[in-house]
């Protein structure tokens, strides 16, 4: 793993205490990421977070769901194009 996420990781772990205990932790989680993101600064592979996380004492749940989290912002990212323009429109119409 790169180190902006090594060092961002332990950041994260030393303000959530290695666990998703509060909304605001999550929170610090989705922002940091969120920042590393929007600067282009990527991790190869998400599996390096959990991996790095468990070695750093943090449980497996939470390093599962802090492992989801990035997941998920690296994908909001991405132009995703799944369901037809049209359809959304109608849903949204619907309303």
């Amino acid at each position: 793993m790169n180190s902006v996420y090594t060092k961002a990781l332990d950041a994260i772990c030393n303000k959530i205490n290695k666990a998703l205990l509060h909304p605001l932790d999550f929170e610090k989680v989705v922002d940091m990421f969120n920042r590393l993101l929007k600067a282009g600064s990527q991790v190869g592979n998400s599996d390096e977070i959990h991996g790095y996380l468990e070695k750093a004492g943090v449980d497996r749940e939470i390093a599962n769901e802090i492992q989801t989290i990035y997941e998920v912002l690296e994908t909001s990212k991405k132009q995703l194009n799944y369901w037809d323009p049209a359809f959304i429109q109608s849903i949204i119409e619907e309303q």
